[in-house]
């Protein structure tokens, strides 16, 4: 049974080594060395639940950072300041969607986002702009 189960676990890890930043740390969404939160953009998913809605960052710039199966989702993603999109995985606990947001990040803010509803059954992400102070 050990034997079967080795093998079947590694092969289900491995097929998520292409996700970055999961398992609750932060994504580093930029190439280059560390850089301080003030010179960053920090985005992170909703701190409380928003209606029947919880999100969590998905992807920055279409880069992959979580995985709602095994990996988890990254606490925070830390980019450098401008445009940039951010895919959102919104979870009601029966049903999920992945809207993507399109946003202008300032350097040294933190921002969360939110998933509510456009209409009866279309998921829409929004931003919210917390400034310079982190409210996690």
């Amino acid at each position: 049974m050990k034997k079967v189960l080795w093998p079947l676990l590694l092969f289900l890890v491995s097929g998520c080594a292409g996700v970055a930043g999961a398992w609750g740390g932060d994504a580093k969404a930029y190439e280059g060395p560390v850089r301080p939160d003030s010179e960053l953009a920090v985005v992170m998913g909703s701190l409380a639940r928003v209606g029947v809605f919880h999100s969590a960052i998905y992807a920055i710039d279409a880069k992959v950072y979580g995985d709602p199966v095994l990996m988890g989702f990254p606490g925070k993603g830390k980019m450098l300041p401008g445009v940039h999109t951010v895919t959102v995985h919104c979870n009601t606990g029966r049903y999920t969607a992945k809207p993507t947001v399109r946003h202008d990040f300032l350097a040294g803010h933190y921002y969360e986002v939110t998933c509510g509803l456009q209409g009866k059954d279309t998921a829409i992400a929004t931003v919210v702009d917390h400034g310079t102070k982190d409210p996690s």
